[in-house]
């Protein structure tokens, strides 16, 4: 099997360290943190009982349904203007203040309606590559 290692920018860059060092600055936080993150594998971070992992919904969601004033945000830091607008009255922390994805910019509102509109750009994948990825496509639209 053909396995391809990548990874998120952004999200590779919260380690076990910046957590730590968080959770000791805001004790009464809960932190939310994207499973896409370097330490999300990390038996020290798996263990802290005020450590959840969410996709960026999940982290609203999350926040909504606590009682907690304090989140403390390892995912892209625009999440926060949204979770402030969805959940007011909540304080919400970014792990590294400089969490910006630049690739996630580059997508508009314009361009998705045009690419809709004229149906482009057309992606080419292999009769190979299509017929493998469709299995687990057809497994999740099933559910």
């Amino acid at each position: 099997m053909e396995l391809l290692f990548g990874d998120c920018c952004v999200h590779d860059r919260f380690n076990t360290q910046m957590v730590k060092e968080m959770a000791a600055q805001y004790p009464d936080a809960d932190i939310l943190i994207h499973p896409e993150s370097s330490c999300s594998g990390d038996a020290e971070i798996l263990n802290m009982p005020n450590a959840y992992f969410y996709s960026t919904s999940g982290m609203v969601k999350h926040a909504a349904m606590s009682d907690k004033k304090q989140f403390i945000i390892a995912t892209e830091k625009e999440i926060i203007h949204h979770m402030q607008k969805t959940v007011p009255g909540k304080e919400f922390i970014p792990i590294n203040s400089r969490a910006i994805c630049g690739h996630m910019k580059k997508a508009t509102l314009e361009k998705v309606l045009k690419a809709l509109e004229s149906e482009s750009p057309e992606i080419k994948v292999p009769d190979e590559i299509r017929e493998k990825a469709w299995i687990p496509i057809r497994r999740m639209l099933e559910l």
